[in-house]
């Protein structure tokens, strides 16, 4: 079986009273539920004030 790792770059629009950290886990979750991702993770959350 082979291993891959898939670097993605998403780009949201939140309302402010959204918190970025609590997105990306809850896409983290979605990954590993209903993909079968063994490991996801956030590893830079950079935050842009149009």
């Amino acid at each position: 079986m082979q291993r891959l790792d898939i670097y993605l770059k998403v780009e949201l629009e939140l309302d402010n009273s959204e918190q970025p950290q609590r997105v990306a886990r809850e896409l983290e979750r979605i990954l590993k539920r209903f993909y079968g991702v063994r490991t996801a993770e956030a590893t830079n959350l950079v935050v842009r004030e149009d």
